[in-house]
Parts: C-alpha cells; sequence; structure tokens
C-alpha cells in the first residue's frame, strides 16, 4: 500500500471520516424512511465535508502554532536580527 494512503487510514483522519459517513447516512436513512426531504444522498456527504473541513483546520492550527514556536525560538536571544512583535521572550 502507498504510504500516502497510511496516513489517510490512520486513526486521527481515518476514523472520524469513517464514523461521520456512517452517521450521516443513518440520519440520512432515518428521514428517507419518514419520507422527509434532504435523505440519505444529502445527509451522507455534508457530514463527511463537515468533519474534513474541521480535520484540515485543525490540521492548519496545529502547523501554524507549531511554526509561530519555532520562529520565537529561532528568534530570541538574537538581538541582531530584531524582535518579533509576536515575541513572548521578556524585554
Amino acid at each position: 500500500m502507498p504510504d500516502y494512503f497510511a496516513q489517510f487510514l490512520s486513526t486521527e483522519i481515518g476514523l472520524p471520516l469513517l464514523c461521520s459517513l456512517v452517521t450521516g447516512m443513518l440520519i440520512g436513512i432515518d428521514r428517507e424512511v419518514q419520507g422527509k426531504p434532504a435523505g440519505l444522498r444529502t445527509h451522507a456527504p455534508v457530514c463527511l465535508a463537515a468533519t474534513l473541513l474541521t480535520l484540515a483546520a485543525a490540521q492548519q492550527e496545529l502547523r501554524t502554532q507549531l511554526a509561530r514556536q519555532w520562529l520565537i525560538w529561532c528568534w530570541a536571544d538574537r538581538p541582531f536580527l530584531g524582535k518579533l512583535p509576536c515575541s513572548t521572550a521578556e524585554e
């Protein structure tokens, strides 16, 4: 199996996507049985897309925090580079 599938099928990404898809399908089936509009073909992709966007936002936030910490660490105690506006180091 290629390496890019290994990360996708990990429990951090694959499990939430699978659970949201199953939940959306259950909600959609229930609505179709009751004869309401917006059944299975609507709720399954909506739940899946919502989970995918939430996971993407969480990953982006983690990367942003790591990048910010790295910048602060790199620029700390280096007076020739100046201070970062977001620096938390004591003056």
